[in-house]
């Protein structure tokens, strides 16, 4: 069975290499006989060269969306072992993948339906190998809170946080996490994404990712802005207008108050800010 699957694996990439570059059809077919051959295929015993690759790297540039759909698609059986998923990361293939997830046009939701579940498979199997490329267009892609996608792309953020880290301090991902917990449209996903900040403070590993005397206090600072019981301190327009931060700032507060990485935490800040909070 292994090896009956193998030559058919070895088929289908032959036909995928001698396919013309102008025949859409013939290529779409003969992607589709390759993602059938590599899902009956042992992960480890596969191994595709550089020319096959290349090959799917060209059809991520066809107009046909179809194709570059499919490609993507394609992609993601490819990626079943680590040498394969270290030639597509050589050949900057997720360079292209990222272009089909930011497409905004109406003919482009396939691929990017098909990009995400790219990044999905690459988070469950291989987390550690996640190219920068790809964390900076989901930070791009859950900064547009429009974006039909935007939630599923911070939720693979919080879940990239946990399992590398470093890849995404090397992006400045944990910056713009923090500014997200404080954005209100993402409200109701502020104690989820504030747990995710709490839980690499709690790990020394991880916890040296972090600025907690910035980044932390940034969640906090519209409570310390203005004295609110000074009076006539701000016009009403103005509480109005602050009204909503300092709403979240205080359930960001009761959050860190719930658990024991926030009560150390608010206890190492100095007295007068510690005062401050909890006024």
């Amino acid at each position: 069975m292994a090896s009956s699957a193998l030559s058919e694996l070895d088929r289908a990439t032959s036909e995928l290499l001698s396919s013309r570059r102008n025949d859409v059809d013939f290529r779409l077919t003969k992607m589709l006989q390759l993602v059938n051959s590599l899902k009956v295929c042992d992960a480890q015993s596969v191994f595709l060269g550089l020319d096959v690759i290349k090959v799917v790297r060209a059809c991520l540039c066809e107009q046909d969306e179809r194709v570059r759909a499919t490609a993507v698609r394609c992609l993601k059986y490819m990626c079943c072992n680590q040498l394969i998923v270290d030639n597509v990361k050589r050949l900057n293939l997720p360079h292209f993948i990222m272009m089909c997830l930011e497409r905004e046009d109406e003919s482009g939701k396939a691929e990017r339906l098909a990009a995400l579940k790219w990044l999905r498979h690459m988070l469950d199997h291989y987390p550690l190998s996640m190219p920068e490329c790809c964390v900076r267009s989901l930070m791009a892609v859950a900064q547009h809170s429009k974006h039909e996608y935007a939630r599923i792309c911070l939720d693979l953020l919080r879940e990239l946080c946990i399992l590398n880290p470093m890849v995404m301090h090397r992006c400045n991902g944990f910056k713009v996490l923090i500014e997200l917990i404080s954005n209100p449209l993402y409200g109701d996903a502020a104690d989820q994404l504030l747990l995710t900040v709490l839980y690499i403070l709690d790990h020394p590993n991880t916890r040296k990712y972090l600025r907690p005397s910035t980044d932390v206090q940034q969640l906090l600072s519209p409570l310390v802005g203005v004295d609110p019981y000074k009076k006539n301190a701000q016009s009403t327009a103005q509480i109005e207008q602050n009204k909503a931060p300092r709403e979240l700032a205080q359930r960001v507060l009761q959050t860190m108050l719930k658990s024991v990485t926030g009560v150390f935490y608010l206890g190492s800040s100095d007295v007068r800010k510690r005062t401050s909070y909890l006024r």
